[in-house]
């Protein structure tokens, strides 16, 4: 059934698409006229950035996701033409919601807000929706949703991920390295171990190059972003609901006291890269709505399908 899922992963770093840039590719800055411009030049492709309203400990506001992956995503825009969504943050938060500003929405919202949203994108012309996951969040809401999707009825629209270039969540610890991410270049390297983290000086130097008037690492020490490591006699094929808040219950982790713009633009244009690889990628697929409608009409008719 895997073959079936209609998700493109991509980190390949690579060069852009020459076409031309939509004037404005901000879906909700446009006139309905603006719109169908705009969709006939994206070639029916919309972008869908996601993040998320959460604590980012003492140095980042909570908006930090939000604001770092709808600039990479119009940053990727300007080489490959897409119309781009409001930035989505109808997730999940729940081992962060301890933390004051955080919002975390329930299971059936996050499920059913995924849906509407597609579903409404697809009604106004989008046929290829792409996900941008902002950093670490929801990764898993997406990986599993994306496979909701080939629930009944059957779609006219395919919906594509792009996962995190900085993936903390997978790198490291699967052996299904097609989920892993790729090293980053060494201009994005920490200033030493242990210093990445929610909110910590991956994150907040990215917010120095988006939003520097927002980030705060001087900030950094006011809380503690070392793991605490509660729940570690599970051992590492254990997990838990609490293992987030067992290693960092103040949802901070890491340490943003050096973080710099330097790295940070060096990060972001990583992710504007594996964009734009995305973004082109999808344009040229011609294999996958065939191969979505042959899985429906076998799912509607399982007795007529070659077994």
């Amino acid at each position: 059934m895997k073959k079936f899922i209609p998700i493109l992963l991509t980190f390949i770093l690579g060069a852009g698409s020459a076409a031309a840039q939509i004037p404005n590719p901000k879906w909700e800055e446009m006139t309905a006229n603006d719109y169908l411009s705009a969709l006939k030049q994206a070639q029916n492709v919309c972008v869908l950035p996601f993040g998320l309203i959460e604590a980012h400990g003492p140095s980042g506001p909570v908006g930090t996701d939000v604001y770092t992956v709808r600039y990479a995503s119009l940053e990727a825009v300007k080489k490959v033409p897409a119309v781009v969504f409001p930035t989505y943050y109808f997730g999940q938060a729940q081992q962060g919601a301890t933390s004051l500003g955080t919002i975390s929405y329930s299971r059936d919202a996050q499920l059913t807000m995924l849906n509407e949203t597609t579903s409404e994108m697809a009604r106004n012309g989008c046929k290829k929706i792409v996900i941008v996951i902002g950093e670490d969040s929801n990764l898993t809401l997406i990986r599993f949703w994306v496979q909701v999707v080939l629930d009944k009825p059957a779609k006219d629209y395919m919906v594509y991920a792009v996962l995190p270039v900085t993936n903390r969540v997978t790198a490291g610890t699967t052996a299904d390295t097609k989920w892993a991410a790729k090293p980053l270049p060494a201009a994005a390297a920490p200033s030493g171990p242990g210093v990445d983290g929610h909110g910590g000086e991956d994150e907040i130097s990215q917010l120095m190059v988006v939003r520097p008037d927002l980030a705060h690492p001087e900030r950094a020490s006011q809380l503690s972003g070392a793991d605490v490591k509660h729940l570690d006699d599970l051992g590492t094929h254990v997990s838990t609901s609490l293992s987030e808040y067992g290693h960092f219950p103040g949802s901070y982790s890491g340490n943003a006291a050096k973080a710099n713009a330097v790295r940070g633009q060096a990060i972001l244009q990583a992710r504007i890269d594996a964009i734009v690889d995305a973004l082109n990628a999808v344009k040229a697929d011609t294999a996958g709505a065939a191969l979505q409608k042959q899985f429906f009409d076998e799912l509607a008719h399982p007795v007529d399908t070659k077994q």
